[in-house]
């Protein structure tokens, strides 16, 4: 289990890296191209504002934005999901579940472990997409280094990280009632579509998986305008606290459940 583990690990590290990569390879070329700058211009909105105030100018300040950002979107709704749901369901895809329960320590304790591997998870992939961004920089030559945009970088990142760790325990508890993978993931691409289908309404900011793009911005929504209130935040702690009893009251009863 834990060479499956690491091997998944890894694949994920790599699956981030080259998402990050390709997409900044594509910017790139786009961006560098003043016509382009120019039809953000004329597009009208939020794009001709964020033209106007350089957003689009090729530098390590604005390219490092645009990982948080990446971070906001489905990268992040699957990509974490799928860390929770192989943390908290690896075990019954194993057969090893009812093992877990004979262990002589509190089943609650075991939750909060696993929960803190997700977020260390999670939280070292946000950082492993900026670095590997930063080595892209790097390698392109972009002018305007400085070590202030890489720790803001790192900042808006874990922040994103922590926004979407608080909807994990909705989808550790799929896992965990579901026995496997396909119930979490499920749930998170149905979020996924519907996080898309309101992130231009007025209740984007209060939908947990869309409050991350009114933190950062999105490349669709690089002016963000309307901010989280003191309600969003509530939401995603009710969330949180939701998932977090499910997840428990599951492992309170797994015996009574088989």
């Amino acid at each position: 289990m834990l060479r499956a583990a690491i091997a998944l690990f890894i694949l994920a590290l790599i699956a981030a890296g080259f998402g990050y990569t390709g997409i900044a390879a594509v910017m790139f070329t786009a961006v560098r191209k003043a016509s382009w700058v120019v039809n953000m211009k004329t597009a009208g909105g939020a794009w001709a504002k964020a033209a106007e105030l350089g957003l689009y100018t090729v530098n390590w300040k604005n390219m490092l934005a645009t990982v948080p950002q990446g971070i906001a979107g489905g990268y992040g709704i699957i990509l974490f999901a799928f860390v929770a749901a192989y943390v908290f369901g690896r075990e019954y895809r194993d057969g090893t579940s009812s093992n877990l329960l004979t262990v002589p320590v509190r089943r609650e304790y075991v939750v909060i472990a696993k929960l803190l591997v997700v977020w260390c998870w999670t939280a070292t992939l946000a950082v492993l997409a900026v670095l590997l961004y930063c080595g892209l920089l790097a390698a392109y030559g972009v002018d305007g280094f400085a070590w202030a945009h890489v720790a803001r970088t790192v900042r808006d990142s874990l922040l994103v990280t922590f926004i979407f760790f608080l909807t994990l325990p909705l989808v550790a508890w799929m896992a965990a009632a579901g026995r496997g993978y396909l119930r979490p993931m499920l749930f998170s691409f149905a979020v996924m579509a519907i996080s898309n289908g309101v992130a231009t309404t007025s209740v984007s900011r209060y939908f947990p998986w869309n409050m991350g793009i009114h933190v950062v911005g999105a490349s669709w929504m690089p002016i963000v305008s309307d901010k989280l209130n003191a309600l969003s935040w509530v939401i995603a702690v009710s969330m949180f606290a939701i998932g977090l009893f499910g997840v428990l009251r599951h492992v309170d009863v797994a015996d009574a459940a088989g």
